[in-house]
């Protein structure tokens, strides 16, 4: 998908495996490093970890690549889809954080 944002177009893609997350992991560092974003737990490493130890049951992968038109990324949305066993409901998340024992 293409998007334009101020006269600029911003290509937009998901990634939904591993393997192609990993790959991403240099330039996702990069783009933190040079943000004022710079938190441990935005990190590639903490997320692949949540993402292997602590994944709901039955989730998938779906993470959202921005790159300018040039190919450098420019964004990332590190989310992921889960069905819920109430109603069967879908649900696009940003949970990748540790448990809560508080939370249900």
């Amino acid at each position: 998908m293409v998007a334009t944002i101020e006269h600029q177009k911003v290509e937009v893609e998901t990634v939904d495996d591993e393997r192609a997350l990993e790959r991403l992991a240099s330039e996702w560092n990069d783009l933190l490093d040079n943000s004022d974003q710079r938190v441990f737990f935005l990190r590639p490493f903490w997320l692949s970890l949540w993402w292997e130890i602590l994944k709901p049951a039955r989730a998938r992968l779906n993470v959202i690549v921005c790159r300018d038109c040039t190919g450098r990324l420019i964004g990332l949305a590190p989310l992921y889809i889960h069905q819920r066993r109430t109603l069967g409901a879908r649900a696009l998340l940003f949970e990748m954080r540790s448990p809560s024992p508080y939370r249900r």
